[in-house]
């Protein structure tokens, strides 16, 4: 029986490196921009110490190869040697068998550098390989000096095995779906609608006409713009099902989580996405989905747990009128973590459609995923009065901020969830700032209930916001700048809104 022989590794080494021969990175990713998340990577990529292993996961068809290469590049242009570098995609049958020690050691034998001084070392679909995290953490340790990137889209696996095997020599990096305001970058949208601010010109022809082009595009961004391959394809708009429902879903919960998890069933599970898909946005419990599955609790609640491991939904607890958590979360709000997911499933919406409303809640929980504080939401459900996303404190649970999600200019849509807002806020005693506000479709404003102002904010306008304050980082190592961040930029847009008016 013929077997791979080390020097047909070799070779294909050499054609996925062009760089040792004074190549580049493919023209397909050079064409693409690099996501919002280039600078946080190559900033963990270039640091020292501490000496760690970055793992870098999230969710099929997301960027991350393109993401790779694009550091790959800027390493190049900012002066390293092509035979820094070694990059291998592990999902080709060539390294079938291979260990990592073993791809590194034919990597550095490839260059024909001459001698071993790789520098960078990129692992792509790691968990092709058996054993991955026990190896990586054994060549964290005998090469201090090398910085080893590994990624992959089976995410739930490599976030169980990094947690696991890795502490203290891996950091871990999530790649989500696109934010709207990457996705506005992507489609050429360069204009900052805090200019309009800035420049006194809020109220103007201009405002409006930008408010409108941003509506439009966040439309296109509910059914079409979680995957950059979607969101830039207007042929694969025509036919998302094959891509999302297909090349994402199907494969996620028919191989990902079957593999890992031992599911037996996975139609079951699949079923049980769907209805949560069909969904979104919507308040649902243990109890009403197991009767209407027929699905006991204790295995419906194991299914969400890895829907979650897999980046297809997030769960929202329940809060009280007092801010308080139920101890019990008998009901709780499920998202899908971006809202074209139910287009790929369903079919796209338009504005005017039902579950429209359900899916600019979604859009908005995509945006709030990305952010380092994300378990620290809630939503409130009390009586007749509901908030839709309340942020507490991560140390005392008290709740901080809130804010309803409205697509609508109706005033008395806005009257009724300020006043749910400031009874709440003066129950628990919060002070409101900019994120305490109500969203409306077009309207930039405030609304007043009971001597207190709510500032009124454009769904898209809110949700870009959104997604330029936490497209900056995912990661635990840049928590401090992004809070910076969040806290300046927060309260500068409350003084430009209050001179507004």
């Amino acid at each position: 029986m013929l077997t791979i022989s080390e020097d047909v590794i070799r070779n294909t080494l050499k054609q996925e490196n062009p760089w040792w021969t004074g190549g580049s990175i493919d023209q397909t990713a050079a064409s693409y921009k690099p996501r919002a998340y280039l600078d946080p990577l190559l900033h963990l990529v270039t640091s020292l110490y501490p000496t760690r292993a970055v793992v870098l996961m999230g969710p099929r068809r997301v960027g991350k190869t393109f993401l790779i290469r694009h550091v790959i590049q800027s390493l190049l242009k900012s002066g390293s040697e092509g035979h820094d570098i070694l990059y291998a995609s592990l999902d080709s049958p060539v390294y079938t068998g291979c260990h990592l020690d073993q791809l590194l050691m034919l990597g550095e034998t490839a260059t024909g550098s001459g001698s071993k001084k790789l520098k960078y070392v990129f692992f792509d679909e790691v968990q092709y390989l058996p054993d991955w995290e026990r190896h990586l953490k054994v060549l964290v340790d005998r090469f201090p000096k090398v910085k080893f990137v590994v990624s992959g889209s089976a995410a739930a696996a490599l976030k169980r095995k990094s947690q696991e095997s890795g502490a203290g020599r891996f950091t871990d990096m999530l790649l989500p779906p696109l934010t709207f305001y990457e996705y506005l970058s992507l489609k050429g949208f360069y204009r900052n609608p805090m200019d309009f601010l800035d420049s006194g010109m809020s109220g103007s022809p201009e405002e409006a006409e930008l408010i409108g082009h941003m509506n439009r595009e966040f439309v296109s961004y509910i059914n079409f713009g979680g995957y950059p391959e979607v969101a830039l394809s207007p042929i694969v708009q025509q036919n998302p099902n094959q891509f999302v429902g297909r090349d994402i879903v199907e494969k996620v919960l028919r191989q990902d989580l079957p593999s890992l998890y031992g599911i037996d069933n996975p139609l079951e599970m699949n079923r049980l996405f769907s209805v949560l898909a069909f969904n979104t946005g919507q308040e649902v419990s243990l109890e009403g989905l197991s009767t209407s599955s027929n699905v006991g609790k204790t295995t419906l609640q194991k299914y969400m747990e890895y829907l979650e491991a897999a980046f297809l939904i997030v769960r929202l607890p329940k809060l009280d009128e007092n801010g308080r958590r139920f101890r019990k979360q008998r009901n709780f709000k499920v998202y899908l973590t971006n809202p074209s997911l139910r287009a790929g499933l369903f079919g796209p919406a338009n504005e005017d459609s039902p579950e429209f409303g359900a899916l600019v809640e979604t859009a908005i929980c995509a945006q709030l995923f990305h952010s380092p504080n994300f378990r620290n939401y809630s939503y409130g459900r009390w009586h007749k009065e509901e908030i839709d996303f309340v942020y507490s404190d991560p140390a005392t649970w008290k709740p901080l901020q809130a804010f309803e999600v409205k697509w609508s200019d109706r005033t008395e849509e806005w009257q009724k969830a300020a006043k749910a807002i400031c009874r709440f806020l003066s129950k628990n005693g919060i002070q409101h700032d900019y994120h305490t506000c109500v969203t409306t479709k077009s309207t930039m404003g405030q609304v007043a209930y009971d001597s207190k102002e709510i500032v009124l904010l454009p769904t898209a306008w809110h949700c870009w916001y959104l997604g330029r304050i936490a497209s900056g980082d995912r990661t635990i190592d840049m928590l401090e700048k992004l809070e910076r961040d969040v806290r300046s930029e927060k309260h500068s847009l409350l003084a430009l809104l209050a001179n507004k008016q």
